[in-house]
């Protein structure tokens, strides 16, 4: 994998970087978001999920175990990106903040758009068995 200095992005899991052959490497902080985030994109992919309701998902091209990178294509918006706090198959029983429900959160974050995000929340959960609760505008992004 080639790194080019670009930095695209950055979070509390990874910097993401677009490569020399323009696609996007996400570095990872820690070996348990990569982790996460590698059997997400991995059971996407093998499910042929490369899209959800318009939404452009990416497409994992490479992997390093030893350096916690994953490379995957490079999308624009509409977009779902950033599965490092997915968990696959069951429900990590996430607890909200101050009483507020997922769909609260979601609905302080998205507003007007809050059925779209809860759809593609609960297509994942459906068609890919991804249950992904960092629900937020940098990770779903519209035009």
């Amino acid at each position: 994998m080639d790194l080019s200095p670009l930095l695209v992005g950055d979070g509390k899991d990874g910097d993401v970087f677009l490569t020399s052959n323009l696609t996007a490497a996400k570095v990872h902080h820690f070996s348990h978001s990569y982790a996460r985030e590698l059997r997400a994109y991995l059971r996407l992919g093998s499910l042929g999920i490369h899209q959800l309701a318009g939404f452009s998902i990416p497409n994992l091209e490479d992997f390093d175990d030893r350096k916690l990178v994953l490379e995957m294509t490079y999308v624009a918006p509409p977009f779902i990106v950033d599965f490092a706090s997915a968990h696959l198959d069951v429900d990590p029983g996430c607890v909200f903040d101050e009483g507020n429900s997922l769909e609260d959160l979601v609905r302080e974050r998205f507003g007007e758009r809050t059925d779209e995000v809860m759809a593609i929340h609960h297509d994942l959960i459906d068609l890919a068995g991804i249950y992904l609760y960092d629900l937020n505008p940098y990770n779903i992004k519209f035009c």
